[in-house]
């Protein structure tokens, strides 16, 4: 049998053979680690290619590993931001350094035009005078004031026309406005008797309008407003051009016709007892028909409650 042949060295081993055999077994690519690494970019650029061949063909070392590592840490950090962008775009949210910009320059605003600005007009206008008197602050606008002397009635529904009647409660006028042509029957309340408390006559004068203006039919008067000008009250009104007592007085008025009027009559009466309202002066004078022949009923200055919301037992009037 034949005998397997055997290498031996030629010669005897040196240590720097064997330094290059260990050497060679962790060198990678085709760097020599005893060159040491250059700051050039061909050797960087030849570490990067060896770095990626490895880490392609699965081999790794602790340089690497930390690359790696970085690379991950980078990717979640851009991931956060981005995630974020993302949370502000969708709530509708500036960025913070949006934010921050926009408080600095609101409160650059706020210095520049606010504060002092204001405090100081505000000092010029309480300034007092020579006479120690205080001027008051100057409005640009009009400040409408209710039941004032200039609250303006010929402003607001025009100028004063012919005279409509007279009674006890006073005097109806007609008002027409100029803006849109619209008519109105405004009445003068009478003058406060001696006998007379100013609180009993501002009752009197209010409880008129007030029960006047929350009664809403088809044939009672639409109360408006009231409005005290130069120390008289006015009560606004819708307008109605005819006169049932002077309609009555023609005789012309056939049976159809004066069967229709009843009826609306009787419907605004049933209508004010529903309400628990008594007029009390109900009578030709006091029904006005307007231009659709609808009749209306009008003055309510002797109207009292007989029964209020949510009670059963009526309600005693007591005589003047």
């Amino acid at each position: 049998m034949a005998t397997p042949d055997v290498l031996t060295p030629s010669g005897p081993t040196t240590p720097s053979h064997e330094e290059d055999s260990i050497e060679a077994r962790f060198r990678f690519g085709n760097r020599d680690p005893r060159q040491g690494h250059s700051g050039s970019g061909t050797n960087l650029s030849a570490a990067q290619d060896s770095s990626s061949t490895l880490l392609g063909s699965g081999a790794g070392s602790f340089g690497s590993a930390t690359n790696l590592r970085a690379q991950e840490e980078n990717a979640k950090a851009a991931a956060a931001a981005e995630e974020a962008n993302k949370r502000h775009t969708l709530f509708g949210g500036a960025k913070p350094h949006e934010e921050k910009e926009k408080s600095h320059s609101n409160l650059k605003r706020f210095f520049k035009f606010g504060g002092g600005h204001h405090k100081s007009k505000e000092r010029k206008a309480h300034s007092p005078t020579r006479d120690g008197t205080v001027t008051p602050p100057a409005h640009k606008g009009s400040v409408s004031i209710p039941f004032a002397d200039d609250h303006g009635l010929q402003s607001k529904y025009g100028k004063f026309g012919k005279m409509l009647g007279s009674g006890a409660g006073g005097s109806v006028r007609l008002m027409k406005r100029t803006g849109d042509g619209k008519t109105f029957a405004v009445k003068q309340f009478r003058n406060r008797h001696n006998h007379e408390s100013e609180r009993d006559y501002n009752k009197k004068v209010t409880a008129e309008f007030c029960i006047g203006s929350t009664l809403h039919h088809g044939n009672i008067i639409e109360t408006i407003d009231i409005v005290f000008e130069k120390g008289s009250w006015f009560e606004v009104m819708e307008y109605a051009p005819y006169d049932l007592f002077a309609t009555v007085m023609t005789g012309k008025m056939g049976r159809d016709e004066i069967t229709c009027c009843t009826l609306q009559i009787l419907s605004g009466v049933a209508y004010l007892h529903s309400m628990g309202l008594a007029h009390r002066d109900l009578k030709l004078d006091n029904v006005v028909i307007n231009e659709h022949g609808i009749m209306k009923i009008i003055d309510f200055g002797s109207a009292v409650v007989f029964q209020y919301p949510f009670e059963k037992g009526p309600v005693l009037a007591t005589g003047e």
